[in-house]
Order: C-alpha cells, then sequence, then structure tokens
C-alpha cells in the first residue's frame, strides 16, 4: 500500500497516533521536525510518543504538550515488547502509527497495538507488519528520511518547514537570575559536556580550551561524565569566572538558554537542543562521522572537528569551512560568533 492516496475523510478522522522514536538520545532532535510537522498537519489528533530509556527528557523542551512513555531497557525484546504494550493501557484505538526506528522489532510493537496503519520503511522482515510501507532512502539522513516519510504518507510538502522554539525567560531561582540581572551583566558562555570517548586527551583540550580566555565568565553544565569535568576544571587557571551546575534540572536550562551569548558542547544531543532554542552553538566533534544536518531547523550550529589532537577546521552555519590552526585560533573565532 502506498501512503498519500488516503481520502480527507480518512485524515479528518485520525484522532490517535503513535511515534515509535529511534532507540539513541543523539537522533531525538533529528526527529523533532517529524513531530512539529505531524502535529501541524493534523492539529486535532492526539499524539503519543514510546521511547527507549535516556530518551525522554528532551520532550520536556518541545512548546506543546505531549504523551511519551519509555520502554523499559528489559523490554527491548520481541516477548518484552509485548508485554510491554499489553500492558500500557494509555495507548488504544491508535488510528496510525508510524514507525521511526524501522527494525522488526519497532515494527511488531506497532502491530501489538493494533493500530490501524502502521507506517515505515521496508528493513527486512518488517514489511510483513507494516500496512503502509516505503522503499529505504540510504541517501538522505535521518531527519530527512523521516520528513520524506510523513511527506508520502500525507501526500503534503513540508520542504518551508524551519523549526525552532520561542526563549523561555522564566526565572528558576533568585541566585542565578542575580548572574544576569546586573546593569551591565557580564556576556556569559555555557559549555555543555557530557560525551567523552577519548577522556585523557579531551581533559587536555578543554584545559587548554579555558586557559586560551581571560576574564570571561562561563557556565558549566553537566549531567554525566562528572568527574571528567570536575578534573577539567581543576586544572584551570584561575583567569576566568566559573558558575558550576550539576544534574537535569531543565527548568534551569530553558533559562539559561533564555540568557547565554552562546553554548559550547561536546555532544550531539545539546547541539540540538542549542540550536532548537535560537542560541549560536559550537559543537567540538570528532572527525570522519556522520553528524545531522539540521535541514529542517531555522537555526544551524558552528562545528569544530578535530582527531582529539589537533583541531581541523571550523564550519559555520552557512556550511563555509575555515582551518582553524590551534585553540587559540579557535577561541578568537568564538568571540566572532557570539559577539563576546
Amino acid at each position: 500500500m502506498s501512503g498519500g492516496n488516503y481520502s480527507e475523510d480518512f485524515m479528518n478522522e485520525i484522532n490517535k497516533v503513535l511515534i515509535k522514536f529511534p532507540q539513541s538520545k543523539d537522533d531525538v532532535f533529528s526527529c523533532f521536525p517529524f513531530v512539529v510537522a505531524l502535529s501541524e498537519a493534523l492539529p486535532k489528533a492526539e499524539i503519543f510518543i514510546v521511547v527507549e530509556e535516556g530518551v525522554m527528557p528532551a520532550f520536556s523542551f518541545l512548546p506543546f504538550k505531549i504523551k511519551v512513555f519509555q520502554r523499559p531497557k528489559l523490554k527491548n525484546n520481541l516477548p518484552g515488547t509485548h508485554q510491554f504494550c499489553a500492558n500500557l493501557n494509555d495507548i488504544f484505538n491508535i488510528d496510525v502509527y508510524f514507525d521511526l526506528e524501522g527494525s522488526f522489532n519497532s515494527a511488531f510493537m506497532g502491530f501489538n497495538f493494533r493500530a490501524k496503519e502502521r507506517v515505515g520503511f521496508e528493513e527486512g522482515w518488517n514489511k510483513y507488519l507494516l500496512t503502509t510501507k516505503y522503499q529505504q532512502m540510504p541517501a538522505l539522513d535521518l531527519e530527512a528520511r523521516m520528513i520524506y516519510l510523513l511527506e508520502k504518507f500525507l501526500n503534503v510538502s513540508f520542504s518551508d518547514l524551519k523549526i525552532y522554539v520561542r526563549k523561555d525567560s522564566s526565572k528558576p531561582d533568585d541566585k542565578l537570575e542575580a548572574l544576569f540581572s546586573a546593569p551591565e551583566a557580564p556576556r556569559f558562555i555555557l559549555v555543555m559536556l557530557n560525551d567523552f570517548h577519548s577522556v585523557v586527551k579531551e581533559i587536555e583540550l578543554w584545559k587548554q580550551f579555558f586557559d586560551c580566555f581571560e576574564n570571561q565568565n562561563f557556565i558549566v553544565y553537566a549531567d554525566s561524565h562528572q568527574q571528567a569535568v570536575s578534573e577539567i576544571l581543576h586544572k584551570m587557571d584561575s583567569k576566568n569566572k566559573l558558575y558550576m551546575h550539576y544534574g537535569d534540572d531543565f527548568g534551569v536550562l530553558k533559562y539559561l538558554l533564555s540568557k547565554v551569548a552562546g553554548v559550547v558542547t561536546n555532544n550531539l544531543w545539546a547541539e540540538g537542543l542549542s540550536i532548537f532554542y535560537g542560541v549560536d552553538t559550537v559543537t567540538l566533534l570528532e572527525k570522519d562521522k556522520k553528524y545531522p544536518q539540521y535541514f529542517y531547523y531555522r537555526y544551524k550550529p558552528h562545528r569544530v572537528f578535530h582527531d582529539t589532537k589537533t583541531l581541523l577546521n571550523i564550519v559555520d552555519d552557512k556550511a563555509e569551512s575555515k582551518t582553524i590552526v590551534d585553540v587559540n585560533h579557535l577561541v578568537d573565532q568564538l568571540h566572532l560568533i557570539f559577539k563576546l
């Protein structure tokens, strides 16, 4: 069965939609354009989402309410999926199930929820459990592939879709507000550090990064790898002002994103969140890997690729590449990007 051939009456009768998100938390922001486009195309439909452990926090930042359910890690197999679906009484009478994960297990989930239409890309045996299926599009990245899936099913175009969320400036606490309330409040850089692939080398890289600044105000936000972050900060010179925040208080994070001059990070989750909020973002990433393109986002990140020994280049939000000589050169570029 091919998408886009449904009657207007069928589309108007879509009351409940269930989406199975990919398993990795790094993929979550690549699928946000799908959720936003779906909510706009079917404004009356109730949307449910099933995610794996560790993926749910990102949905705290969507500008509209949505029901998200987390499947326990122990249920991530066929018998566990059947049990999970049978016991989840909040999800029933699903009109359309979108399988963004693309596995046999995820197709089996839609079958267990007894969704009337089960939509996804063919991947091995899952084609026997999907009612509406399309050939894989390997040339497209995840974000573009998911929008293509929705376009084919609804027979509409989302080529003009560019998502972002308005900054939330609600005040989480007086102590944090005091940092930004002075008559000439300093411009802060928010540094979000989580994913360390080569801890010893990256600690040295980040130490050099901080030491290249003078009289700069930093807020360091970390919800994991706290020992590595503490080691970086311990080795820093004391010529900058530093404010630490450990944990996962998303009210605080929303507030910070509304106030800081820019974000520097080493992970895709923080990158996706920051550009969703329209904050100038610089991400340090390993070279020779595939990364999200954010075609359907209004804002794009600046990326610096490295091999854990040297910085290679910076690709700005217009996809223009500039050679970065060393960390000092990177810091000069940050002053321009963040208007420090």
